[in-house]
C-alpha cells in the first residue's frame, strides 16, 4: 500500500477511535460504500419523478460517500470544541487548588466538568496503577493539544504557565466568540432565505408558470417542499451547530 494511503488509514482510525469506534479504517470505508450505494439506489426513482438528469443520483451517493468518510474528523472536531470550552473552567480549579497546596493526584479525578470527566479519569486510573506522573503524556494522547499541556503543567505543578494557560484559552474563546457572531449573522440570512422567501417565490413560479411557458408536475412540487427545501435548511443548522461553541 503506498505511504499516503497508510497516513490517511493512521488518521482514520485515529478519528474512529476518539469518537469511540473500533471498527478498522477498511472496515469503516466498506460500510460507507455500501451505504452510498444504498443512497443510490434509492434516490433514483425519487429523482427520475422529478425529472433530474440520471447523473444526478450519482452525484448525490458520491457526495454522501465523501461526507461519511469525513464524518469522523467533524465528530473529532467537535469533541475537542467541546473540551477547549469547558478547559478553562478546569485550570482555574487546578489553579486554586495548586495555590492552596491542596492539589494531589486525587485532584485531577475530581475535576467533574462535562466531558473532561472521562479524561480525567483516564488519567487517574493510569496514576493509581503506579505510572509516573511525567510519563502520563507519553502513555495517554487527550483529543487537545491544550488538554494534553494542561495535564503535564497541572502534575507537574507549574503554577505561573497554569495561569498563562488559563489566559490564552480565555482570549482563544473570545476570538471563536467573534469568529462565531459573524459566521452566524450571514448563516441566519441564508436560512431565513431558503426556510421562507425561497418557498414563497417557489409557489408564485408554480402558480405563475403556465402563463410563463413552463409547469411543475405534482409530485416536483411535493417533493421540493417535503424534501429539497428541509434538506438544505437542516444542511444550514448542522453548519451553524458544528461552528458553535458549547
Amino acid at each position: 500500500m503506498p505511504p499516503f494511503f497508510k497516513s490517511t488509514d493512521k488518521r482514520l482510525e485515529a478519528n474512529l477511535e476518539k469518537i469511540g469506534f473500533t471498527c478498522s479504517a477498511s472496515s469503516y470505508v466498506s460500510t460507507c460504500v455500501l451505504l452510498s450505494l444504498a443512497s443510490l439506489l434509492a434516490t433514483v426513482p425519487i429523482l427520475s419523478l422529478l425529472s433530474a438528469p440520471p447523473y444526478a443520483s450519482i452525484l448525490l451517493a458520491a457526495a454522501m460517500f465523501l461526507f461519511l468518510c469525513h464524518w469522523p474528523v467533524l465528530e473529532t472536531k467537535q469533541i475537542e470544541k467541546k473540551i477547549e470550552s469547558e478547559l478553562p473552567m478546569a485550570v482555574y480549579l487546578a489553579y486554586c487548588d495548586l495555590s492552596t497546596g491542596v492539589f494531589g493526584e486525587q485532584s485531577l479525578s475530581s475535576l467533574q466538568i462535562g466531558s473532561l470527566k472521562k479524561e480525567f479519569a483516564t488519567i487517574h486510573s493510569l496514576l493509581s496503577r503506579g505510572l509516573p506522573a511525567n510519563l502520563v503524556p507519553v502513555f495517554y494522547k487527550p483529543h487537545s493539544k491544550n488538554l494534553s499541556r494542561f495535564i503535564s503543567l497541572a502534575l507537574n505543578h507549574n503554577l505561573q504557565e497554569l495561569k498563562k494557560l488559563y489566559g490564552d484559552l480565555l482570549e482563544n474563546q473570545r476570538n471563536k466568540l467573534k469568529e462565531y457572531s459573524a459566521k452566524s449573522n450571514l448563516v441566519s440570512m441564508c436560512f431565513i432565505s431558503i426556510a421562507a422567501v425561497v418557498p414563497a417565490l417557489f409557489s408564485a413560479i408554480v402558480l405563475l408558470g403556465p402563463m410563463l411557458g413552463f409547469t411543475f408536475t405534482s409530485i416536483q412540487v411535493f417533493l421540493s417542499f417535503a424534501l429539497v427545501f428541509p434538506l438544505v435548511d437542516y444542511c444550514l443548522l448542522y453548519y451553524l451547530e458544528s461552528e458553535f461553541i458549547p
